[in-house]
């Protein structure tokens, strides 16, 4: 467990994050989240989720994450591994790393991450690709902000941190 790793995601009631590779919703509030909680800190990403974004995300130092080594990506840190990234990990200990996506990147991270921040709104949409499950037994529900949009959707932005045993 690594207290410097953080996955963030945004899933609806059933835990859709996604559908055709893209995000199902555009809630500009939860965005505006997204970009405070992640400014100027490391973001990691899988291959998918950089072409569904279209962009790199300015003002953070972006990971992308591609088993094709011949994907590249100018102006970001391209990773072909999970050891590789765990390298980059272990090298910057002060400093803070968010999943941002896809779900296979919330798959391997789930074991190692300290922390997680799930934004749960208030939606039901059509999705195909889930958050994974995790056992709520191993997180502890630290913090929980509620927001509301001019949609009038909610938002519940709950902050876990894991629960060592």
């Amino acid at each position: 467990m690594r207290n410097n790793v953080t996955i963030i995601v945004a899933i609806d009631r059933k835990g859709v994050i996604g559908n055709e590779n893209k995000m199902p919703w555009h809630i500009p509030e939860e965005l505006q989240s997204f970009k405070r909680i992640t400014l100027t800190h490391n973001i990691v990403m899988g291959r998918l989720t950089y072409e569904s974004i279209g962009r790199l995300l300015p003002d953070r130092t972006n990971y992308i994450f591609s088993k094709d080594t011949s994907f590249s990506v100018p102006n970001a840190i391209m990773i072909n591994s999970f050891g590789e990234m765990m390298f980059e990990l272990l090298d910057k200990p002060d400093e803070q790393f968010f999943i941002i996506g896809g779900r296979s990147m919330f798959e391997q991270y789930l074991i190692l991450a300290g922390k997680m921040i799930i934004s749960e709104i208030d939606l039901d949409v059509v999705g195909d690709t889930y958050f994974p499950p995790f056992d709520k037994k191993n997180w502890k529900l630290v913090h929980e902000k509620k927001i509301v949009n001019n949609q009038n959707i909610t938002i519940r932005q709950k902050y876990y941190e894991r629960v060592l045993t």
